[in-house]
């Protein structure tokens, strides 16, 4: 069994460990607001995360950084059209950063 590499510097969420190649986070008193998701629409949230990414690969706004993070790519902030996510909205917490960004990094 793998063990548990605590991941450090989030903002709000204590606890956050990766196992291996996933990363596990505990569940909060709020996560019954966000509902179940199914795996199709758990995909189609990455592909579109992962879209996002690949788009600001040119953007100057990630200055030195790899890409431009959305910084809170939650159901939240998501656009769902017939259950699946589109698009992404509520760019507040955006920023430069990396893929695997699991905290928010300050503009530099």
């Amino acid at each position: 069994m793998e063990r548990a590499i605590a991941l450090t510097g989030g903002r709000t969420t204590t606890g956050v460990v990766r196992i291996g190649n996933t990363v596990h986070r505990p569940i909060s008193a709020r996560a019954p607001e966000l509902g179940d998701f199914s795996d199709s629409q758990l995909v189609a949230a990455a592909c579109l995360l992962r879209q996002l990414h690949d788009e600001t690969l040119d953007c100057p706004l990630r200055k030195t950084h790899e890409i431009a993070c959305h910084g809170d790519a939650s159901p939240c902030n998501c656009v769902f059209v017939d259950g699946m996510p589109t698009a992404f909205i509520d760019f507040d917490n955006a920023h430069a950063g990396s893929r695997l960004d699991v905290r928010r990094l300050a503009m530099d």
